[in-house]
């Protein structure tokens, strides 16, 4: 399975501070808004995963071509960083088995958070996952709020977070609907 990617970004207001497009918080603090915008074309040949290159492996040695577009945004300024993804992905045929199908389908995320001068840094984040049509049969709408907190120990390098997310999950083909809570701990080492 061969995966191949291009991707494109543009600033149009000027570069970030130390590479800072590439992180999510504004670590530092930019002294004038900074904008940056991507967008992404992935063509995944004979996936052998659920998700692509990742996630469970498919049910019969089965394989599927999946075309991700993927477009995103990011704004930081004195701290405060905003950042949004919209992502759709199309598969030939998606469903597996009645159990399993590649993931095909919509998804939009937006974030704000803001660092603080003692690397503490608060944000909130808003999920929605529609599936296509086609694998409702064993997928789930999702849409997700969570809360979090990331104490930066050393810049990028080293940092702590906590969150927590309430995700409702419904499937108009079935007739359900589901709520979970999850709560989140990581230490992350090295970037």
């Amino acid at each position: 399975a061969l995966s191949y990617t291009t991707r494109v970004e543009w600033l149009p207001l000027g570069n970030f501070k130390e590479n800072g497009d590439y992180v999510e918080g504004d670590l530092m603090y930019e002294e004038a808004p900074k904008l940056s915008i991507g967008a992404v074309y992935n063509y995944n040949k004979n996936a052998s995963r659920v998700g692509g290159q990742q996630g469970k492996f498919l049910n019969n040695n089965e394989t599927r071509d999946l075309t991700t577009y993927l477009a995103d945004m990011l704004l930081k300024y004195r701290g405060w960083a905003w950042t949004s993804e919209f992502a759709y992905r199309e598969a030939n045929n998606p469903v597996i088995d009645n159990t399993q199908a590649v993931y095909a389908g919509r998804g939009f995320t937006t974030q704000l958070s803001h660092v603080f001068s003692n690397y503490w840094a608060p944000g909130i984040r808003w999920t929605r996952i529609w599936a296509q049509n086609e694998i409702l049969s064993v997928e789930n709408n999702r849409t997700q709020y969570t809360l979090g907190i990331t104490r930066y120990v050393q810049k990028h390098k080293i940092k702590l977070q906590a969150d927590a997310t309430y995700e409702r999950m419904e499937n108009p083909l079935l007739v359900i609907q589901r709520d979970n809570f999850m709560y989140r701990l990581q230490l992350e080492l090295g970037i």
